[in-house]
């Protein structure tokens, strides 16, 4: 058995290397629902089949694409749609393991909600197995407790309060049983489960691919929109200023292609050497830049705190390049003007760019 468990740690391992902010959790669900199990008195049998369950109730996921399993903005209906069926996924593959598919029914059922507003099949109550339902439990907990992309973990005492705002979806009488194992418990330390030299390998490799224009090395527009959520997040206003060069098309008509890209280029590199812009996604404070190329010939300044600051620079970055180009016209925008958006934003920004 302790074979099998290294063997499924590896792959687990594996599949949670695609997304490098889920490392780890499925080994700590298998430890806080395993653990739970003993502080609810179970039989070592049962206590097994939750942890193998918490190691295995992911493994759907390597199924799901990368453009939608990574996606730093909200999901579409048909992403979502494709997401929710990684459980039936995740119990296909658990079946074909002759020693483990007992568990299938357990993991395929770990989303399903105690009021049957979940997924896959809407169980709701006593129809949910009981595994499932401390399994649903330790899942959501453990994803609040941990940091995500775009933002940073709760706090062991806001990640109970907000377990309890949403109790709807948990078996009550386990919930309670659970809030009273887990402030005696703790927290796991996620860094215990992966090596953080790999992890950070991963994240480096994974912000260039998911993040990075390939042409202007500037920011793209999946990181305009994680950029939006962590200051969301942080509470923190924002203003938008576009910079524009209106005449790119007529550019392309009479000069080509090349002259285009080299201007893009070019105006991309003097933003990064007059606006300071940040050039990571770690963190985000007050008066910082961060420059994205959101269309062939369309840049935006999101900045934390008033748009003033870059005005007079943009200036000077407009005729450097018409000094090179003089076929270049600019035009900068304030789309949005120092304000805190909240989570309909992604509506507001489709329209405005």
């Amino acid at each position: 058995m302790e074979k099998h468990k290294q063997i499924i740690k590896s792959l687990i391992n594996a599949v949670e290397l695609r997304d490098p902010y889920t490392k780890g959790h499925s080994q700590r669900v298998a430890v806080y629902a395993s653990e739970f199990g003993k502080f609810l008195n179970l039989d070592e049998t049962e206590i097994e089949k939750l942890y193998i369950s918490g190691l295995l109730h992911d493994i759907g996921k390597v199924v799901i694409p990368d453009n939608i399993l990574l996606k730093p903005s909200f999901l579409t209906a048909k992403e979502y749609s494709i997401v929710k069926y990684y459980p039936v996924l995740s119990a296909e593959i658990v079946a074909e393991m002759e020693d483990f598919k007992e568990l299938s029914k357990i993991v395929k059922y770990h989303r399903e909600n105690f009021d049957g507003s979940g997924y896959p099949e809407k169980l709701s109550g006593k129809n949910i197995p009981f595994l499932s339902r401390i399994l649903s439990i330790v899942d959501v907990f453990d994803a609040l407790s941990t940091d995500k992309i775009y933002r940073k973990a709760f706090t062991l005492e806001e990640s109970v309060r907000m377990m309890e705002d949403m109790k709807y979806k948990f078996d009550g009488a386990l919930l309670m049983k659970f809030f009273n194992f887990i402030k005696k418990f703790g927290l796991l330390e996620s860094e215990r489960f992966l090596k953080e030299n790999v992890f950070n390998e991963v994240m480096r490799l994974r912000e260039t691919v998911l993040f990075e224009d390939m042409i202007t090395g500037l920011f793209n527009k999946n990181a305009f929109f994680l950029l939006i959520r962590k200051a969301i997040s942080l509470k923190q206003s924002i203003s938008v200023v576009s910079f524009d060069i209106v005449n790119y098309k007529l550019i392309k008509q009479k000069m080509g292609v090349v002259s285009l890209d080299k201007i893009v280029k070019l105006t991309a590199g003097e933003i990064k050497n007059h606006l300071g812009v940040k050039l990571n996604l770690d963190k985000i404070e007050k008066n910082d830049v961060f420059a994205i190329r959101n269309s062939g010939a369309r840049f935006l300044l999101l900045i934390i705190g008033k748009p003033e600051i870059v005005f007079e620079k943009l200036d000077i970055i407009e005729k450097k390049v018409s000094n090179i180009f003089k076929e270049v016209e600019f035009k900068k925008s304030v789309l949005i003007e120092n304000m805190q958006m909240d989570y309909n934003f992604e509506k507001v920004i489709e329209y405005i760019i």
